[in-house]
C-alpha cells in the first residue's frame, strides 16, 4: 500500500478511517525506512570494498618493498664480507711480509 499524498483530515477517535490512516502512514514510514537502511548497507558494503582494495594494494607494495630490501640487504652484505676477508688478508700479508723482512734485517 502506498501512502496517500493528500492531507490527512482528522476523524473522530476511535473511527476506522483514522486507525487506516496510521496503518497507512506506518506502513509508508516504514518503507522509507528500511530503503534508507538498505542504501546505508550498501554504501557499508561499497566502502568496506574499497578499503579493502586499498589494504591489498598497500600490503603488495609493502612486499615489493621487503623484496627490494631483502636484495639491498644480500648485497651489502656480500660487499662487507668481501672488503672485510680481503682487507684482514691484505693486512696478515702485509704484516707477515714487514716481519718476515725485520727477521731478515736483524738475522744479518
Amino acid at each position: 500500500m502506498k501512502p496517500s499524498l493528500k492531507p490527512a483530515t482528522p476523524s473522530p477517535v476511535g473511527s476506522r478511517k483514522n486507525s487506516v490512516d496510521a496503518v497507512d502512514m506506518t506502513l509508508g514510514t516504514t518503507d522509507k525506512l528500511l530503503v534508507e537502511i538498505r542504501n546505508l548497507l550498501r554504501a557499508q558494503f561499497r566502502k568496506e570494498s574499497e578499503d579493502r582494495d586499498v589494504a591489498d594494494e598497500d600490503e603488495d607494495k609493502k612486499n615489493e618493498w621487503k623484496l627490494a630490501a631483502a636484495v639491498i640487504d644480500r648485497i651489502l652484505f656480500i660487499t662487507f664480507s668481501t672488503l672485510f676477508v680481503g682487507g684482514t688478508l691484505i693486512f696478515s700479508t702485509i704484516f707477515a711480509v714487514v716481519f718476515i723482512s725485520t727477521i731478515s734485517i736483524h738475522d744479518d
